[in-house]
């Protein structure tokens, strides 16, 4: 492994620029609830993901969307102040709460939506985005729900980009 980054291939130095003030937001947001099944994970990781996303030079301009965000990846993403815009998608309400007032007071770019997936999305954003990011449940129906959701918002053309996560932590790879 290599000694700056241990493998992860982000330099791990970078991370601690951000991770005091997302430690900070983080220790406020709602409890994790198995009815939506979600399991956030570290916010280190959640900042490495950002980093990563940075690396592959997907976020500075860009017009992202998170498709579900127990993880808070898009007030990460919003504290670099480098995307055109973020929107979240999300089923539940007290996290969309949460996440639209840390945006309004941090002033981050982020529009929320709560919507069931199921249901479906607004169509008027469909094929509006540079990039989705979502860490789906490993089932394979709300899989392949939240994969071809991300799919549908990317902009038609080359050049666009999804960053999906899909090992959780109580499975083994």
């Amino acid at each position: 492994f290599c000694d700056r980054c241990g493998g992860k291939i982000i330099d791990s130095s970078i991370v601690n620029n951000y991770l005091p003030e997302m430690n900070q937001i983080a220790k406020n947001r709602p409890k994790p609830t198995f009815i939506f099944d979600q399991r956030p994970v570290t916010i280190e990781t959640t900042i490495n993901r950002v980093l990563f996303i940075q690396a592959k030079e997907d976020l500075k301009g860009k017009d992202i969307v998170v498709v579900g965000d127990d993880d808070l990846t898009s007030l990460a993403l919003g504290l670099t102040r480098l995307p055109n815009k973020i929107v979240v998608f999300d089923i539940d309400d007290r996290l969309i709460g949460f996440i639209r007032k840390i945006s309004e007071e941090k002033n981050l770019k982020i529009k929320t939506y709560r919507i069931d997936l199921t249901e479906g999305v607004p169509k008027k954003l469909f094929g509006k985005f540079d990039v989705f990011v979502t860490d789906p449940t490993p089932k394979k129906d709300p899989f392949d729900l939240f994969i071809s959701i991300g799919l549908s918002l990317l902009k038609d053309g080359k050049g666009y980009s999804g960053y999906i996560s899909f090992f959780p932590s109580h499975q083994e790879i």
